[in-house]
């Protein structure tokens, strides 16, 4: 390491992606995983005309939201975690100064109240689905990540933030490939494991997931795995194509329930499963006190559908997921206001449900992305009374409702639904003025 990369920086502020941000020679510096008001030694990696981005190497002066010794050993690694080295109590005042700031940047939206975080009971071990590469490591095949820009690959079967469940599966699962000789996917051949997807249905047990080249997945890998506890369902699909989609050509059911039912609500394989089903709870609580019980709604990207079978209005529900849908329509709760359940999204769905019926309320959910101006066009075409967003970043909530002239805000909630992470869900209501 050379010495003239090393410098030492006091950090003054938080980004958007929970990283520290310092000053040198006049330029913003960008330290993952550094706090504010440490003062800490730096390496700079990567120089740019207006910033540079650094490499945490010692911490010199520690913040009090410190922690001595973080949950997880490889964080620094994996990308994932911004905030593991830093205690949960300050993790909630930081994200809720992050939506603040981020709202503030935006003159349209004025002086947003932002409440303080909904917070979950547990904020590790919460994970409900897990998705991972495959690959040949350290002698025997492993499942994690690959740090961003990087080949160092992150060993992902132990992340605090899945469930005990999936940890349990995982590690059971890769000592069951090594003991039958599995291996990893080769391009040239066309076979191997490619990926696993692990998803926790808490009583209902762990559904297991593989995508794997032209080889499938061995029986005597099906049988063992076929005995664990925890799982209830084996699943493989045969993929070998360089895109990551999927879901596609779907996948084949080798041991156990080709359904899983939680409360009623059927999810098919193909379906969108809940990431953190006690937060969900909290957000679906919020979406019952913004919207009046008599209002006739509209949903976008309603996913799952759990958050629209919550309420008890009449409303039409649009997703882009055939799985979602033919879920959704099979469920209790189908019946009451009545419930219609839709496959299609975006711009030209609006526009043919309006023409079918009278909406006074919007509930868009933007996950991380804002509206396009085909959406933007279209709420300014039907207007609508009131518009709920629902958005995995504060940008993505700041950057539609600023686009939204004719509505101002009336109240924004927002929820720590993924611990340790930058991210911030927000759920933000808008009336036409």
């Amino acid at each position: 390491m050379k010495q003239r990369n090393l410098q030492d920086i006091t950090i003054t502020r938080t980004g958007i992606n929970g990283e520290g941000i310092g000053t040198f020679n006049r330029k913003t510096v960008f330290v993952p995983h550094a706090l504010v008001g440490e003062k800490v030694r730096v390496k700079i990696t990567d120089v740019k005309k207006r910033y540079m981005r650094a490499e945490l190497v010692k911490v010199l002066e520690p913040s009090s939201s410190r922690v001595k010794r973080p949950s997880c050993r490889i964080y620094e690694h994996c990308g994932g975690c911004a905030f593991m080295s830093m205690n949960y109590v300050d993790q909630l005042r930081v994200k809720r100064d992050m939506v603040r700031e981020t709202l503030t940047k935006y003159e349209a939206l004025g002086d947003a109240n932002i409440k303080p975080l909904v917070a979950p009971d547990k904020s590790q071990g919460y994970r409900h689905e897990v998705r991972y590469p495959i690959r040949f490591f350290d002698g025997r095949v492993r499942f994690g990540i690959f740090q961003r820009d990087t080949h160092y690959f992150a060993l992902m079967s132990h992340c605090p933030l899945q469930t005990q469940a999936i940890t349990r599966v995982l590690t059971s699962i890769e000592k069951i490939l090594g003991q039958c000789h599995a291996h990893d996917y080769n391009d040239k051949t066309r076979k191997g494991l490619r990926f696993i997807t692990v998803r926790d249905f808490d009583d209902a047990g762990v559904q297991v997931m593989f995508v794997t080249g032209d080889d499938g997945l061995g029986e005597d890998v099906i049988k063992a795995i076929s005995r664990l506890d925890d799982v209830t369902s084996l699943w493989y699909s045969v993929n070998t194509a360089r895109y990551q989609d999927f879901s596609e050509k779907g996948y084949k059911c080798v041991y156990g329930k080709k359904q899983t039912v939680v409360n009623g609500h059927r999810f098919s394989v193909g379906a969108d499963v809940p990431l953190f089903p006690a937060m969900d709870a909290k957000r679906q609580a919020i979406l019952k006190e913004m919207i009046d019980p008599e209002s006739t709604v509209l949903f976008l990207n309603a996913g799952n559908a759990l958050d629209a079978l919550s309420l008890d209005n009449a409303l039409v529900a649009l997703d882009a997921s055939n799985a979602n849908i033919e879920d959704a329509k099979k469920d209790p709760r189908a019946s009451v206001g009545p419930k219609v359940f839709v496959k299609g999204e975006g711009a030209s769905a609006i526009k043919s449900q309006c023409r079918k019926h009278d909406f006074d309320t919007f509930v868009i959910d933007l996950e991380r992305d804002a509206m396009d101006e085909d959406m933007i066009d279209s709420l300014r075409a039907v207007r609508p009374a009131r518009l709920i967003l629902i958005a995995g970043t504060a940008s993505a909530a700041a950057k539609s409702a600023a686009s939204l002239t004719h509505y101002g805000i009336t109240d924004v909630r927002t929820l720590d639904a993924e611990p340790y992470t930058a991210r911030t869900q927000i759920v933000m209501a808008l009336e036409r003025l």
